[in-house]
């Protein structure tokens, strides 16, 4: 069972053409997040999209990772924790079964979801090491703590970001795993120009896509830039 119970910010989807439809599909299927119905990407933005390994998983009904996010309205930890093991090209033969996921990687899916209280920031460094020997160059160093006021740390445009966020206490980290609001796993995909979609699942909504400001002053982020991964033939 995950530690990690918070209320979930959003995973990174939009777009016109493909990218467009799978925002309506997930629209459609979660009966919530009408809003997705107008959310579009320019054409800069949808050909970046179009070419991500990472939306490529996203958009395909019958990849694991969305036979997955479709069977159950998902923590976010288990949805962040399932779409790093797709990009990696790991996925189970019952993509439906929580615990299929974890026995692909348990120390990724240990971190991820947070299983050691007492370490509240075990997934950056457990991303970080999977994509490095799952798929090698490309994977951008760990920012941790990196609270900057009113200004967000820069991200990478085309590239998918993996958010580990704590609220705070003056200067005191406050990992709460039963707290409503206390945490929180999430994506970021960033745009050309700069804009930023978050795309997350909650056992509220399940899988939802937004673009919006992923960036709350004055509390933790660990942020993991991803390798940048061609999309792939989906058989």
């Amino acid at each position: 069972m995950d530690r990690q119970r918070f209320k979930l910010a959003a995973v990174a989807v939009g777009g016109i053409g493909v990218i467009g439809l799978l925002a309506r599909v997930i629209a459609g299927r979660s009966g919530e997040g009408g809003r997705l119905d107008d959310f579009t990407f320019d054409a800069s933005s949808a050909r970046s999209a179009s070419l991500d390994q990472g939306w490529a998983l996203l958009r395909d009904p019958a990849s694991p990772l969305r036979r997955f996010t479709d069977s159950a309205k998902l923590p976010c930890s288990n949805f962040t924790a399932a779409f790093l093991l797709s990009l990696a090209g790991l996925s189970p033969s019952s993509p439906t079964i929580v615990s299929a996921w974890r026995d692909l990687d348990l120390d990724l899916w240990r971190a991820v979801n947070l299983w050691d209280a007492t370490q509240p920031w075990s997934a950056g460094p457990a991303v970080y090491r999977f994509l490095r020997s799952r798929v090698g160059s490309g994977v951008l160093s760990s920012i941790h703590r990196a609270v900057t006021d009113e200004t967000a740390p820069q991200l990478t445009p085309g590239r998918w970001h993996q958010v580990q966020r704590w609220s705070r206490a003056g200067e005191r980290v406050i990992p709460k795993p039963e707290g409503p609001d206390s945490g929180h796993s999430f994506l970021v995909w960033v745009e050309p120009d700069g804009s930023s979609v978050v795309v997350d699942s909650d056992t509220g909504r399940g899988l939802t896509v937004e673009r919006r400001r992923w960036y709350t002053p004055g509390r933790d982020y660990q942020i993991v830039t991803l390798p940048s991964l061609a999309a792939r033939t989906m058989v």
